[in-house]
């Protein structure tokens, strides 16, 4: 189909698959027009994914790069996943900023013209790793015919390397792409905040700690020299002194 506004690379969104990992691929979207093109990305599933910058503003000629990650799957994805995403794009109005962009302009009761493109997501193997799980002898089930072991291999694969799209296409419900980070990063980005304030107090604490031992070597000179000269009051008052900054260094 030939698109008035936009120009998308590529047609699907492939995702390398890998167990526990973070997959991300990229989307490039260039404007085709002599005016500004405002876009907004959805996508069926929007807890799933992440997408950086889910809306905004391309200028004539000029391409736009849009990062698309997948949060990390604990499974092997059977059936073959349906998820798909929807690239709104619109001529600008005249003035308008990036940050101004609302779902409500991409809306077809508000007469604007509004471009629609889906993009469905298709899985490919990263280097490839074996998509059958390991099976132990206790988990191995004898009753189980060989044919149907292959089957379901072969079933597994084909989810990784089928290129076939479904004849008839559904009405899907779109959701705002999210630019949000996922839970395991903000985890993460927290984690990482209170060990750089620990870091930072036992720095505090070791100058602290190193300023007093310097300051109780200083009275002890002290104290050592007052005693070469016999003096006794001078002496007493360092004893004070030194004593009392032991005690409130081992109180604090």
């Amino acid at each position: 189909m030939n698109r008035k506004f936009l120009h998308v690379q590529p047609s699907e969104l492939k995702f390398p698959f890998q167990l526990n990992k973070l997959s991300t691929c990229w989307l490039e979207l260039t404007s085709k027009i002599d005016q500004n093109v405002a876009f907004k990305v959805k996508t069926t599933h929007p807890k799933k994914y992440c997408v950086r910058p889910n809306v905004g503003m391309i200028s004539p000629g000029s391409t736009c790069v849009v990062k698309v990650s997948m949060q990390a799957q604990k499974d092997f994805p059977v059936p073959l996943p349906k998820d798909k995403f929807l690239v709104q794009s619109m001529i600008a109005p005249v003035g308008l900023n990036a940050e101004d962009i609302t779902s409500e302009m991409f809306r077809k009761e508000t007469g604007n013209d509004v471009e629609e493109l889906k993009l469905r997501v298709v899985f490919v193997t990263a280097d490839p790793p074996s998509p059958i799980p390991e099976v132990s002898e206790e988990e191995y089930s004898p009753e189980a015919p060989e044919s149907e072991t292959l089957d379901r291999r072969n079933h597994i694969m084909a989810l990784f390397d089928s290129e076939q799209h479904s004849d008839g296409e559904e009405e899907e419900q779109m959701f705002e792409a999210s630019e949000s980070t996922f839970e395991p990063e903000r985890q993460l980005s927290q984690d990482w905040d209170r060990v750089s304030k620990l870091i930072e107090e036992r720095t505090f604490l070791m100058l602290e700690n190193h300023e007093l031992q310097c300051e109780v070597e200083m009275i002890r000179k002290q104290i050592y020299r007052s005693t070469s000269h016999g003096n006794s009051a001078t002496r007493l008052a360092l004893l004070a002194s030194f004593f009392g900054l032991v005690v409130g260094y081992v109180i604090s």
